[in-house]
């Protein structure tokens, strides 16, 4: 199996930790049916809090935009069985849809709509479908072929490349080429008009070292570290490789009788502005993430959310997440059960032992089934009440360990945290003795009877 990150973005609220967190969606398998659902059969909506149907019909805005997002839709061995539906059930998400009013729409829609020229029918979805399997061209094509439903086809360069017969390096592990579709399966479908093909990279479809500790962290969105000379990269490093990389799947999609793609979807659903801001200037100004909440299409197209579909998925959890999405219910709209953590706990100069608190301070937070924790990413070893040194790297601020990264990843990839916070001070600041902002003073003033 490749390494799948978590693809449910959580907000950090420090930018030296390279984009959101996230955890992953879990659905319950129920079996696959051909049969198609009555009207009788349609779900109908609860709330997301209680379980509870609402007493009225909530409103909804029917010119808000859905995206779907499958990856696989095969009825045979599945390369990621979590993210596969059979081909009868990916019909019966579609017969679902248009029971129940929506309507499909391509990317040429979408952007006339953006730009004003265009009304998109009520209740528009968009659909897209991930990687570039074989299994797209041999079930799912056919399908919307026959119903005459666009898609966006979004493929990684890279995978494409490999010669027939040889082996994909996918993630940790190697995948058999023809698994994947073919250039010539590429430009039939992209020739047919229904089908757009979009940009999943060239080759940031996987992980890359994020801190000392060695996490492995999504590329799109993380500085690499270079345990040799125990630096992140630049900036100005980070722009130039994510470009290049945009760069040269457009190039490679060319050289196959592609056109440029306008729309790029975000490996594991990680961005930033930085990466909304290169692939507009490449040429894709609808950029697809995996977001919470609902797309208005009169807004930029840069960031624009999706809902993930799970194996088993049933059109049950679809209208649920349809209409949790529209109605912007997203983790703060949710109670929050709440845990502050303090970094001075978990640090010691023995890097080992630094493991084992973390390793308690992990299992204290699944025992207690907290959703957010505040994450002290400061220090105060004096206990005067003012910040002496920090635990991520800066150029201001003595670091006293390259740690906030490893913790707050490891809290949202190995317990049921929704969302990771950084906990810093807004004054109480302690700065080096030679650093000429240690010599201001900051004076209050009272409020006069006037103001």
């Amino acid at each position: 199996m490749p390494t799948r990150f978590p693809l449910q973005s959580l907000t950090l609220s420090i930018s030296l930790l390279f984009g959101s967190i996230g955890v992953s969606s879990v659905y319950a398998e129920t079996p696959a049916t051909t049969d198609l659902p009555t009207a009788a059969e349609i779900p109908a909506v609860t709330d997301p809090h209680t379980g509870e149907a609402p007493e009225e019909e909530p409103q909804i805005d029917v010119s808000t935009l859905t995206i779907i997002g499958y990856h696989e839709i095969t009825s045979k061995d599945a390369v990621i069985p979590d993210y596969a539906v059979t081909p009868q059930r990916f019909e019966m998400h579609l017969d679902w849809l248009i029971k129940n009013g929506y309507h499909f729409i391509s990317v040429d829609q979408l952007i006339k709509a953006n730009e004003g020229k265009l009304k998109l029918p009520p209740k528009p979805v968009l659909l897209t479908v991930d990687d570039g399997y074989q299994s797209f061209y041999q079930y799912a094509y056919p399908i919307l072929k026959a119903r005459k439903i666009p898609a966006v086809l979004a493929v990684v360069g890279k995978w494409l490349e490999v010669k027939p017969n040889k082996m994909v390096q996918f993630g940790d592990e190697k995948l058999e080429r023809s698994k994947l579709l073919s250039w010539k399966e590429i430009k039939e479908m992209q020739d047919s008009g229904l089908i757009e093909i979009g940009s999943h990279s060239y080759d940031l479809h996987h992980g890359v070292m994020g801190n000392p500790q060695g996490n492995s962290e999504p590329a799109a969105t993380t500085r690499i570290y270079d345990a040799k000379t125990k630096t992140y990269e630049s900036d100005r490093a980070y722009e130039k490789r994510i470009s290049d990389d945009l760069k040269k799947n457009i190039d490679t999609f060319k050289a196959n009788g592609i056109r440029a793609p306008r729309v790029m979807v975000w490996p594991y659903g990680r961005y930033n502005m930085e990466t909304v801001r290169i692939a507009k200037k490449l040429g894709m100004p609808i950029t697809i993430t995996l977001d919470d909440g609902p797309d208005h299409v009169t807004k930029s197209l840069g960031h624009l959310s999706r809902i993930l579909v799970m194996k088993g998925e049933s059109t049950d959890d679809l209208a649920q997440d349809i209409l949790t999405r529209q109605m912007n219910l997203t983790d703060n709209n949710r109670p929050q059960k709440i845990m502050h953590i303090d970094l001075d706990y978990i640090y010691d100069p023995d890097p080992a032992q630094i493991e084992r608190n973390l390793g308690h301070v992990l299992d204290r937070i699944r025992a207690s089934g907290v959703n957010t924790v505040y994450l002290q990413a400061f220090s105060d070893p004096d206990a005067n009440g003012s910040a002496d040194m920090v635990y991520f790297p800066n150029r201001y601020v003595p670091m006293r360990a390259d740690l906030f990264n490893r913790v707050a990843w490891q809290i949202s990839t190995r317990t049921g945290v929704n969302r990771v916070y950084a906990w810093m001070p807004l004054m109480a600041w302690e700065l080096p003795k030679n650093n000429p902002a240690s010599k201001k003073l900051v004076v209050t003033q009272q409020p006069k009877d006037s103001d």
